[in-house]
């Protein structure tokens, strides 16, 4: 599937476990960063790029607004 990666393939390059790589990727999941679509035993994810890309806009506003009030 074009855009998805296999848990699978999660696992097997980060060396955790695949109950670790469930419980995270349901995190992920849940806050809307990753879709996910079961196929065979194994979910699929692909990254909603759009809600990452406003999450690290939101992220960089926090870090400028702390780094103003230290300079303050």
């Amino acid at each position: 599937m074009p855009g998805r990666v296999c848990a699978c393939d999660i696992v097997a390059a980060l060396g955790l476990s695949q109950p670790t790589i469930s419980h995270h990727m349901a995190i992920l999941t849940q806050a809307g960063l990753v879709t996910g679509r079961k196929a065979g035993k194994w979910m699929h994810y692909s990254i909603d790029a759009d809600r990452c890309r406003m999450v690290g806009h939101w992220l960089s506003s926090i870090g400028e607004h702390v780094g103003q009030s230290r300079a303050a």
